[in-house]
């Protein structure tokens, strides 16, 4: 799987246009050098020159890499319409900036080529037309894109645009090769899609082909040369299921066409997956069964958040940010009181957690990396944090009456309305709001109103995201069959997610069903309680596995959080109670979740990665495998790896212990050709929101410190010290250091005639002298003084004036 998920969010919005039949497909036909002797191309033949409408675009503006708007929608598979941007790299896409924080790397880009590889079972895709997909300069290159109109004899069906690639030059050629690329490609309005190439470069590997998710998707080459193809054309294969309206019109396709009730829509069993929500990625479970009714459908009023009562804003620092919601909130549950929750915590990456303020999936870029996210709330959940214009705000609303916009009953409970409006840090004009509405019965609502660019002035805009976002509610974890994931697909502007308590059945946990009409819970093999949620006896550990047998007495360590060890009785020890020891002994300190006890003395389960002098230090014999790819990991026999397609590489021992790894699927062990080696992961990203303000910061400290210090350095130059010394005006003395030399001086004052009535006033000027060499002088003086009535000196003294 691609390391993209990684890296920075990008959020983008396309228009939805309604009545439009989804794509279940591409027929693809490949015209080469020596082919037109043979037939007629017309469609294959290269559109030269310019029109009036050619636009000539940069991608590079403002520093940043952009992709440019080419301002044309078509359908795209599943998708009804997506407004595509020009990027430099060689294909098209629904992303107005690349996925990579300024530029897309030489590393990314392989990255990018890479997903024709990604197994069927992941969803880490980025949507795009890939024309000639390979690692170009975005500083040198030029586009040009002209509109096609439908009394254009070209055009097979309504409007098309044009996009040409010219000049394109390639990095990693030499000089005496061909380094350059002139190629175009054509979208129309029906969804038909035509590549054309004049001029490929002689070196690199290239990918060409099309896609929006893992299971649509269509590349034509991969890695390979391109030199005597001259035009690619994807012909679209329209679903015809979506013109029927109703339930039972759909099912009379005798099976072709799928009903479901989530969407309200027909869509043709091909694509069902894809625009279904899903209870898990692996299994569905029984509609009496299911807690929640799901309904995704158009949103029948707006919200103006403006218009809800009193608005609050939280304070966005760090990643979390708690929020009291003032009534309580039951999720999974109608009388578990361990299930209720007065208090949520909001992830800067949009997940919503419940009754933790961390989610223990060993996050990645403030995202789990395979989704394993539990008892957790997700309207947008993107590996994204928060920048300095990031808002989150909520609206307490009490009781109501029917006509609320979040609320059809006759009487509303009393719920809370949470808006977020989030911009990333290292792609700061790229934001997305949603609303999150929450009550006491459980009800759970999304709603998105706003996409990324608001200048658009387009209406029913489409959500995704890269990585493509997490949408829905996890309770026990990815493969929890009651975890709800919604396809982003069905995200737009004028869309709302809607899940209800269902009014048929009690909570019975992962781990049983509801018995109708009753409404007690059946529980599966190992559990028992109200609600499943115990271990019965004989049984240890999340999932309840099987304790082994225990000899002589023994008894094992069950329940939840049991070890599935046994514990001995009298002078009996060893794994299962066997080995009887002559003297007596202490196992108290070690861990029976890690090994056990004979005689006193620990023994590991170093399979299971557990090691250390009381078996208490666990490592994951597998993980560590993980960055050599499948093949390196499923080497691994003695382990038992597998590896995930999440790119993990896990040990299947662990199974039902409590350090079981989670895998959302593994498909790899069915498909031995999809194990392809793993890309090292991109550099970590820096949160530059914070660090340009302290940076700035600390800037202004350190150049007042040299101001400081150059100042003082001037002063003691210049003998500059008592800084009164620089103001005085007149008769200053000479600046000389404080306290270091006095001296007296013999100085007259000769006033001016005074006006009338005015009287003198005197000023004497000291400069200090050393107090040792005054007392010498003074000393001096007297002795004088003894010897004659004559002073040699004359002192300022009015008696001496006069």
């Amino acid at each position: 799987m691609s390391i993209l998920w990684l890296t920075c969010i990008v959020v983008v919005a396309t228009n939805v246009a309604s009545g439009r039949a989804a794509i279940v497909g591409y027929e693809t036909e490949i015209v080469r050098a020596g082919d037109f002797s043979k037939g007629s191309y017309h469609w294959a033949k290269y559109i030269e020159g310019t029109g009036p409408n050619t636009r000539r675009i940069s991608s590079f503006r403002d520093g940043i890499v952009h992709h440019e708007e080419l301002g044309f929608m078509s359908p795209f598979f599943s998708s009804d319409n997506i407004s595509w941007h020009v990027s430099p790299f060689g294909f098209l896409t629904s992303l107005s900036f690349p996925p990579c924080s300024s530029s897309c790397v030489r590393t990314t880009l392989r990255s990018l080529r890479k997903q024709s590889e990604q197994p069927k079972s992941s969803d880490r895709f980025l949507p795009m037309i890939g024309v000639y997909v390979a690692d170009f300069s975005p500083f040198t290159k030029v586009f040009t894109f002209k509109t096609r109109y439908p009394n254009d004899e070209r055009a097979e069906s309504g409007g098309c645009h044009i996009v040409e690639y010219r000049s394109m030059l390639m990095h990693g050629c030499s000089s005496s090769e061909k380094s350059r690329l002139k190629a175009q490609v054509e979208v129309c309005s029906d969804g038909l899609i035509v590549m054309r190439y004049r001029e490929v470069p002689k070196c690199g590997p290239v990918s060409v082909g099309i896609a929006l998710s893992a299971r649509e998707q269509n590349f034509t080459f991969i890695d390979s040369d391109l030199e005597d193809i001259v035009a690619i054309r994807y012909s679209p294969v329209h679903d015809n299921c979506s013109k029927f309206s109703t339930n039972r019109s759909c099912n009379d396709m005798h099976g072709r066409c799928k009903w479901h009730e989530t969407t309200d829509e027909c869509v043709d069993e091909s694509v069902a997956k894809s625009r279904s929500p899903r209870r898990t990625r692996s299994e569905s479970i029984p509609a009496s069964n299911e807690y929640y009714d799901l309904k995704v459908s158009r949103s029948s009023r707006n919200v103006d958040y403006d218009d809800l009562q009193k608005h609050f804003k939280l304070l966005t620092v760090g990643k979390v940010v708690g929020l009291d919601l003032g009534f309580s909130f039951p999720f999974f549950a109608r009388d578990q009181p361990n299930l209720r929750t007065n208090r949520v915590y909001i992830h800067s990456s949009g997940v919503i957690s419940l009754f933790s303020e961390k989610q223990n999936c060993k996050p990645v870029r403030n995202m789990c990396p395979n989704g394993d996210y539990s008892f957790a709330i997700m309207p947008f959940v993107t590996p994204q944090t928060w920048a300095s214009r990031t808002s989150v705000e909520y609206s307490p609303l009490g009781k109501r009456v029917k006509g609320d916009p979040f609320c059809n009953d006759s009487h509303c409970l009393e719920g809370i309305a949470i808006r977020v409006s989030s911009r990333t840090y290292d792609l700061s004009l790229h934001k997305y709001q949603h609303i999150v509405y929450l009550d006491q019965s459980g009800a759970i609502e999304f709603r998105y109103s706003e996409g990324i660019e608001t200048f658009l002035v387009l209406t029913g805009k489409e959500f995704s995201a890269v990585p493509p976002p997490y949408i829905g509610i996890s309770r026990s974890g990815i493969n929890d069959k009651n975890t709800i994931i919604v396809p982003p697909s069905l995200i737009g502007e004028d869309k709302q997610v809607r899940f209800d308590t269902s009014q048929s059945c009690s909570h019975c946990g992962a781990n049983g069903r509801c018995v109708s009409p009753t409404g007690k819970c059946e529980c599966f093999e190992g559990h028992i309680g109200k609600f499943c949620e115990e271990c019965s006896p004989g049984h240890y550990g999340p999932s309840c596995i099987k304790c082994r047998k225990c000899e002589n007495g023994g008894t094992c360590d069950d329940g939840r959080k049991g070890s599935g060890g046994c514990k001995c009785m009298g002078m009996f020890s060893g794994e299962n109670c066997t080995t009887k020891c002559a003297n007596s002994f202490d196992c108290s300190n070690c861990n029976l979740h890690g090994g056990y006890c004979e005689c006193g003395t620990c023994h590991c389960y170093g399979t299971n990665g557990w090691s250390g002098e009381n078996c208490s230090v666990f490592q994951d014999p597998c993980q560590r495998l993980s960055f050599g790819g499948c093949k390196v990991c499923l080497n691994d026999t003695a382990n038992e790896c597998a590896f995930c397609s999440d790119w993990m590489c896990y040990s299947k021992r662990l199974k039902g212990t409590m350090n079981e790894y989670h895998c959302p699927g593994n498909i790899f062990d069915e498909d031995p050709s999809l194990c392809l080696p793993l890309p090292q992961p991109d550099a970590p990203m820096k949160e530059n929101g914070i660090a340009i303000p302290l940076g700035l910061s600390l800037c202004a400290l350190f150049l007042a410190c040299v101001t400081l210090i150059l100042l003082r350095f001037v002063l003691l130059t210049r003998g500059i010290v008592n800084f009164l010394d620089v103001g005085a005006a007149g008769g200053a003395p000479s600046h000389v250091p404080a306290r270091r030399e006095r001296e007296v001086v013999q100085f007259t004052f000769i006033p001016r005639a005074a006006a009338e009535g005015k009287k003198y006033v005197l000023g004497i000027p000291l400069k200090q002298i050393p107090l040792q060499k005054l007392y010498n002088y003074q000393e001096a003086q007297r002795e004088r003084q003894n010897q004659s009535q004559d002073s040699p000196f004359t002192f300022t003294h009015s008696s001496d004036r006069e």
